[in-house]
């Protein structure tokens, strides 16, 4: 999910392009441990709380709906709808990541 977004290899490269003091591997200890600190700040400004986000769209596009069918501002009623589709589909990307890496931590217990 996050590689999908232009944010996500800016971040990272922001990330190791700073000069760090000390032994090489002390230095790529820090970049790393600077890298996943900005990856979390990232993430939470770029995202945010998905759940919420769809919990919101839901309530404007049941409003929207109504202004609809009343015959007023369609457009805005299909501009939201999208917005929907689109934050669900992000949900499910993110929960089918989710699942992935759980099954590969567990790995495979039919062997």
């Amino acid at each position: 999910m996050w590689t999908s977004n232009a944010g996500c290899e800016q971040t990272i490269a922001n990330s190791w392009k700073t000069e760090k003091r000390g032994v090489p591997m002390y230095q790529v200890w820090d970049k790393i441990h600077l890298c996943r600190k900005n990856l979390q700040l990232w993430s939470r400004q770029s995202f945010g709380n998905v759940r919420q986000q769809i919990k919101e769209t839901e309530i404007q596009l049941q409003q929207a709906e109504a202004a609809s069918m009343q015959g007023k501002d369609h457009p805005n009623f299909c501009s939201i709808q999208k917005k929907l589709h689109a934050l669900l589909n992000k949900e499910e990307r993110m929960w089918r990541q989710r699942s992935r890496a759980d099954w590969l931590k567990a790995g495979d217990q039919n062997t």
